[in-house]
């Protein structure tokens, strides 16, 4: 007969993940900005749909979302707590809360380029952030 070791992991109800929490809300936000101003992809991973030369000349710019510049100005609303382990991620809302909507969800004459969101690069991102704290923690 063999026996197998059995481990219990001593965990307080008042674990404060708080810090974990923010981290990867600040990995989600850096990703959204990324996506919009260095890489022109969507939260898939896929190119942004090109805008017209038309708008393009007109407006004196070529790339998706930049036109004003304030769609990339996504931040942590509000950060994590001990006694929230919640964060909120939020666009600067002052006239950007129709046109994120659109551009998002993709209304006529606006193509579809969902920009808002966590990606995969994203995800990712906060796996190896996080299986690194675990690692971290565990060695205390």
């Amino acid at each position: 007969m063999k026996l197998k070791k059995i481990e219990t992991w001593n965990t307080t109800p008042n674990l404060d993940l708080s810090k974990q929490v923010n981290r990867i809300a600040d990995i989600i936000v850096k990703d959204i900005k990324d996506g919009i101003t260095k890489h022109s992809r969507d939260i898939h991973d896929r190119p942004f749909e090109k805008i017209s030369q038309e708008w393009a000349k007109k407006k004196g710019h070529s790339k998706p979302l930049l036109h004003k510049g304030k769609m990339k100005e996504v931040y942590v609303k509000n950060r994590a707590t001990k006694s929230n382990n919640t964060a909120l991620i939020s666009i600067n809302k002052r006239d950007r809360t129709i046109p994120s909507k659109v551009h998002n969800e993709g209304m006529r004459p606006h193509e579809k380029r969902e920009w808002f969101g966590v990606s995969k690069r994203a995800e990712a991102k906060a796996d190896k952030y996080i299986n690194l704290e675990i690692k971290r923690l565990m060695k205390k």
